[in-house]
């Protein structure tokens, strides 16, 4: 959208999202997939990118032009054959060129949904090649220039280039995790009781507990 309230739109070139109506030849009925891809902004707003399972679509937002990037193998989920299956995406921005990509696939087994964790990986926009930062992450955020991975084994803070700083809760929950200030808000217990972190240091610093569930604002 510009300054001046004008829309201007593109259809991306193997872009999928939404709920995706498919057949396979031995089904007898159509089954869905749930698309949800990843979406980055550069930091200086001249392009953005949609990520998914198996490629990239990068946007010049001056010209909406674009470009499409084959992820390498290393990149690639696996995809389940089974009904109900779908995948999830969340990209960050970081250094230029590289993006942080972690998400979730998701299949259908004995009437449950099973999902299947991509980890936290860096991936190259230019080649689409990728590496793992951390395979057990479900989440991640970017806390000034330090990119935060939860939910996994760990509560791990990272550098934009993919170094490893500190690595705290070593084996407790860190699924659901708020920021706000330079901190880290593990939550736990319906968000009534907090591991607070402060990121720049890599450490534990204090607990809280509420009486009701709790939202964590910035400044």
């Amino acid at each position: 959208m510009a300054a001046d309230g004008s829309v201007r739109t593109v259809a991306l070139r193997g872009a999928t999202a939404g709920v995706v109506w498919t057949r396979r030849s031995e089904a007898r009925s159509p089954f869905s997939r749930i698309a949800s891809p990843g979406f980055a902004v550069s930091r200086d707003g001249d392009r953005a990118v949609v990520v998914g399972p198996r490629k990239l679509v990068e946007i010049d937002l001056g010209t909406l032009d674009q470009r499409t990037v084959v992820l390498s193998k290393r990149a690639l989920a696996r995809v389940a054959k089974a009904p109900l299956a779908g995948w999830d995406r969340r990209a960050i921005w970081l250094a230029e060129g590289t993006l942080a990509v972690v998400g979730q696939s998701y299949s259908s087994k004995d009437g449950r949904t099973v999902s299947t964790k991509t980890g936290l990986r860096l991936l190259d926009l230019r080649s689409g090649a990728s590496r793992t930062l951390d395979e057990t992450a479900i989440r991640a955020t970017l806390v000034g220039d330090i990119l935060l991975a939860s939910g996994g084994s760990a509560l791990r803070e990272y550098t934009a280039g993919g170094t490893l700083k500190f690595e705290v809760l070593v084996g407790e929950n860190t699924g659901y995790v708020q920021t706000a200030g330079g901190h880290a808000y593990v939550g736990r217990g319906n968000s009534t009781r907090f591991t607070i972190v402060d990121v720049g240091a890599g450490r534990v610093v204090g607990e809280a507990q509420t009486h009701k569930p709790l939202v964590v604002l910035g400044p």
